[in-house]
């Protein structure tokens, strides 16, 4: 759950369904349920906005990091629905392998081997 501007904005999270955009109804009617509990009158629930996106995610979980084979780019994608859990740490950790080389992250399998 997210304050956006005027606005409010909360994720359902990730649905490994292809390149389908599709909203799935009993997803978005739990997530109501629990807004209103939580959050009672402070949301105007008669006019939701429905936003869907492909996001980049990895088959087996973990993001990918570090350096792309073209010169002055450097990945922190794929984490998927932990995104918010782990990005200041992954992009801690890219940014300490851009600026000396060593980051304090464990790096194991998360380094992009092209």
């Amino acid at each position: 759950f997210a304050q956006l501007g005027d606005r409010f904005g909360y994720v359902t999270g990730a649905v490994f369904a292809g390149y389908n955009k599709n909203f799935i109804v009993i997803v978005l009617t739990r997530l109501f349920l629990v807004a209103g509990y939580l959050f009672h009158v402070a949301v105007d629930y008669g006019k939701p906005r429905y936003w869907s996106c492909l996001g980049e995610v990895t088959a087996a979980g973990p993001p990918i990091l570090g350096a792309w084979p073209l010169a002055h780019l450097s990945l922190n994608v794929g984490h998927g629905a932990a995104g918010r859990t782990e990005a200041c740490a992954t992009s801690r950790a890219v940014a300490e392998l851009m600026d000396h080389g060593q980051p304090q992250l464990d790096m194991e399998g998360l380094i992009y081997r092209g």
